[in-house]
């Protein structure tokens, strides 16, 4: 699940960042290639991109971010990337950036965990359905309702395990959660099947966090298998149907966070101040509830 492995000078390409307007650029060979680049037959500046932009090179300040959000998915559970060193990115991704009490590889475990990664995901993220192709896309405002386990209150056992199991996990090739979880249909799910390191991530987040027994987290990974399939079959269907699959994916997170929060309102209820923010490209942001 990293988002990058290889050296700095083994890359094949570079990106150039110019904050500077042309005029103050004179006599350097940035101005040069900013000239290049407008001559025929390239006029980058005249392309719709760049000619939006107040000067047609300048990418804009960024700051390195260590998870990323992909915010289109469509069977895989790969949505959380992390980058020990940090990265830049462009619109495909949203930046995640904890603040300073939270450790960005824990909160990232949290977040690649099937509870959180597919289920709350699936349920919050309506407005993916219009991309068609069983592709899920999520907005910012539903990344801002995405209910997330505060790293802050987990003791140092716990934290110890989940970077332990996620170092492990992003090892791993990246699968469709059909393969993660070892079946098709709800009925072939069993915990013997699920893929180990994946398994262990769950088992720490909906076990010995959540508390979740073996028959409740037996069925999340029903729900995720009926949910992502019913959404991938019925947008290759001319036939729009109005159920997600067999297993009551919305009771299920439902209960979880009535466990954890009574009858709070969310997401208001759930946030507990500034603890994560996610970016988008486009300049919008928002933030991450928090379960307390």
């Amino acid at each position: 699940m990293q988002v990058n492995r290889h050296k700095p000078e083994g890359l094949k390409f570079r990106v150039l960042l110019i904050h500077k307007d042309k005029e103050d650029l004179r006599g350097t060979n940035v101005l040069k290639y900013i000239e290049w680049g407008e001559e025929k037959p390239r006029e980058f500046h005249k392309r719709p991109t760049c000619r939006a932009r107040e000067r047609w090179y300048d990418l804009g300040k960024k700051s390195f971010v260590k998870i990323l959000f992909l915010r289109a998915t469509e069977d895989k559970p790969a949505i959380y990337f992390y980058e020990k060193a940090g990265v830049f990115h462009d619109q495909t991704f949203y930046s995640v950036i904890p603040n300073k009490e939270i450790k960005a590889s824990v909160l990232a475990a949290i977040l690649n965990s099937t509870l959180i990664n597919f289920i709350f995901r699936e349920v919050y993220s309506g407005a993916g359905q219009a991309l068609g192709l069983g592709a899920l896309w999520s907005a910012v405002y539903e990344v801002e309702a995405l209910p997330v386990i505060n790293p802050s209150k987990l003791d140092k056992v716990k934290i110890q395990k989940l970077e332990i199991t996620f170092d492990n996990l992003k090892r791993m090739s990246v699968n469709s959660i059909f393969k993660e979880i070892g079946a098709n249909t709800s009925k072939e799910v069993s915990l013997d099947k699920i893929k180990p390191d994946r398994r262990e991530l769950d088992r720490i987040v909906m076990g010995e966090i959540l508390g979740l027994s073996e028959e409740e987290q037996l069925e999340v990974y029903r729900a995720v298998v009926d949910l992502v399939r019913s959404r991938i079959e019925k947008a290759r269907s001319v036939e729009r149907r109005g159920r997600k699959g067999d297993v009551a994916v919305e009771e299920i997170a439902a209960d979880v966070l009535r466990e954890f929060g009574g009858e709070l309102r969310f997401p208001e209820g759930y946030i507990e101040g500034e603890e994560c923010e996610v970016y988008s490209e486009g300049g919008g942001r928002a933030f991450v509830g928090i379960l307390a």
